[in-house]
């Protein structure tokens, strides 16, 4: 199962690194709204209906129909500003978010009662939501303040080396 998935890894290493969803973005500015819109619908359904109908092997064709489905959202979104920003919001916060959810899911005990008070899993689902938004933004605090006392000690360590 691992080694599946790792072709789709090293894809998405190369759409990073190289921002072809930006490049992709650009080809698309020169058209109208309505038409951006429809394409990307026609991308997104077109990604379900291969995914469901036409691809037997799921795992292999995840790198044609991954790229074509965000092509598709990324399209929406354009056309959204609002929601445009609040996805970006999120993205900066998304990774602190991926590491802190299962610790306060399930590790720490105060923190998963909380989560699932309600027994209602859209309820526990928002809870964890705004828990982790929060403690993403405090560690994103905590990481900045620790970089400038870092940046406040490298200007004082070369200011006594210069002595």
């Amino acid at each position: 199962m691992p080694d599946t998935f790792v072709c789709a890894y090293l894809f998405g290493i190369v759409f990073g690194k190289y921002d072809i969803f930006a490049s992709i973005r650009s080809l698309f500015s020169s058209y109208s709204s309505i038409n951006r819109a429809l394409i990307g619908l026609m991308l997104i359904v077109s990604a379900f209906y291969f995914q469901e109908k036409v691809f037997s092997n799921l795992s292999d064709m995840m790198l044609i129909i991954t790229p074509v489905f965000m092509t598709g959202c990324i399209l929406l979104l354009d056309l959204c500003k609002p929601l445009c920003k609040v996805m970006q919001f999120f993205g900066g916060l998304s990774t602190n978010m991926w590491l802190t959810h299962t610790f306060f899911c399930y590790y720490f005990y105060p923190f998963a009662i909380v989560v699932f008070w309600s027994r209602n899993p859209i309820v526990a689902y928002l809870t964890l939501l705004a828990i982790t938004v929060f403690a993403s933004v405090f560690l994103d605090k905590f990481y900045f303040s620790i970089e400038k006392l870092g940046v406040k000690l490298r200007k004082k360590i070369k200011g006594i080396k210069n002595r």
